[in-house]
C-alpha cells in the first residue's frame, strides 16, 4: 500500500507544510522523509513505545533531527489555547485514537487560526455497502490486531464541531489496500 499510493500521497501533502509543525501518531517516522527543509519546528507526538524507539532511531542522523521534538502525549505538546502550531499532520491515526473528538478539540486549540490539518486516513466504506457490512463484521478482532484501528470511522463527522472547516478533500481507494481499509480519504482542513 505504502508503494503503490501512499508515498506519493505523503509526498503531494507534506510539500506545502511550514512553520511549527505538529504531527499525531509519528509511528516510525515514514512522514519525515517527506517533510520540506523549509519547517522551524516539528512536533511529534508518538504514545506506543516500540514505534516511538524505532522513530527516536531514525531521527539520530536525519536532516530535520535537530527540529525535531519526541513527545508521548498529545497532552504534553503546550497549554491548551496556546496556538503554538501552523500545522497538524495526520496520517492513518485518527482511526485508532479513543476520542476522537477530545483529541480533535485539543488540535484545534494548539493551533493558530488559519492553520491548516492535514489528513489522510482510511474510512468506512458507504453505508448499505457489502464491505462496510464486512467492516462491521471484522472491526472488534481488526481492531484487537491493528492496535485499535475503526474500520467504520469518518472523521469528517467530527471536524467541524471541532473548529475546523475543509480546505479541500478527495475521496480514493488505496491502491494495494486490503478491500476493508480500501475507502480512503485526503484532506485538509483549516482552524477557524
Amino acid at each position: 500500500m505504502e508503494r503503490s499510493c501512499l508515498r506519493a500521497l505523503r509526498s503531494e501533502l507534506l510539500a506545502p507544510v511550514q512553520g511549527q509543525v505538529l504531527e499525531l501518531g509519528a509511528g516510525t517516522g515514514i512522514n519525515l522523509d517527506h517533510y520540506p527543509n523549509c519547517i522551524e519546528s516539528l512536533t511529534l507526538v508518538e504514545p506506543d513505545l516500540h514505534m516511538r524507539r524505532r522513530l527516536e532511531r531514525k531521527l539520530v542522523d536525519h536532516r530535520l533531527a535537530s527540529r525535531c521534538t519526541v513527545l508521548t502525549a498529545l497532552a504534553d505538546v503546550v497549554p491548551p489555547g496556546a496556538g503554538r502550531f501552523d500545522a497538524v499532520v495526520a496520517t492513518l491515526v485518527l482511526c485508532s485514537v479513543q476520542q476522537v473528538p477530545l483529541v480533535l478539540n485539543q488540535v484545534r486549540s494548539v493551533m493558530h487560526p488559519g492553520g491548516r490539518l492535514t489528513s489522510i486516513e482510511h474510512v468506512a466504506a458507504p453505508r448499505g455497502s457489502g464491505c462496510r457490512r464486512l467492516q462491521a463484521w471484522v472491526e472488534p478482532a481488526w481492531k484487537y490486531f491493528a492496535g485499535g484501528c475503526h474500520l467504520q470511522r469518518d472523521p469528517r463527522e467530527y471536524l467541524p464541531a471541532a473548529g475546523f472547516t475543509a480546505e479541500s478533500s478527495c475521496e480514493m481507494e488505496f491502491r494495494g489496500a486490503p478491500s476493508i481499509i480500501k475507502s480512503g480519504l485526503v484532506s485538509t482542513w483549516l482552524a477557524v
